[in-house]
């Protein structure tokens, strides 16, 4: 096995999850957890399935606790039928200081929040133009103990904006198109 440096995603573990633990997560042997480890240190990623390639890019970015890594987990799951045909890509991170990203799938649309201190005080409104007056569809916030919001039953391919805001007067407003 290569070397396990400081940014390996194996120094990523120290925060509850022992490997035996996640390979049960991933219904993955040990010795196979221990080869996409050392697969996705060296950079070759290709033949890891993606809900543990996504789980090796979360946890590497940052010191992560178990809950955390659990939630993400969660969301994964809840996000993709299988390990080797996710309905989605990569997270993208929006900058700021509500960092989030938007995945819509085929069911719904999710918003996740990078940090998990403000959660508990995101409001998130989902809104349509018409006629250059802002309609809002519907006003939602995060459960506590999550790190995303869930919404069902959205348009789809209509130019739709959301409006986040965390209670400290910090506003992102965007626009997207659900699929």
């Amino acid at each position: 096995m290569a070397d396990v440096t400081k940014t390996s995603v194996s120094d990523c573990f120290r925060a509850g999850y022992s490997k035996s633990s996640l390979s049960d997560v991933f219904g993955i042997s040990r010795p196979t957890l221990y080869k996409y480890i050392e697969m996705f240190n060296e950079g070759n990623t290709d033949e890891i399935p993606f809900k543990i390639k996504s789980f090796f890019k979360y946890v590497k970015e940052s010191e992560r606790t178990k809950e955390e890594m659990e939630n993400f987990i969660q969301l994964q799951s809840a996000l993709s039928s299988d390990d080797d045909s996710p309905n989605t890509t990569d997270l993208q991170w929006t900058d700021g200081s509500i960092e989030h990203c938007i995945i819509n799938n085929d069911n719904a649309l999710y918003i996740i929040f990078k940090n998990p201190a403000i959660v508990t005080k995101i409001k998130v409104r989902i809104m349509v133009r018409v006629s250059y007056d802002e309609i809002v569809l519907g006003e939602y916030s995060p459960d506590p103990e999550k790190q995303y919001i869930r919404i069902m039953d959205i348009p789809r391919r209509t130019k739709l904006y959301y409006q986040i805001t965390d209670g400290d007067s910090e506003t992102v407003y965007k626009q997207f198109v659900l699929r």
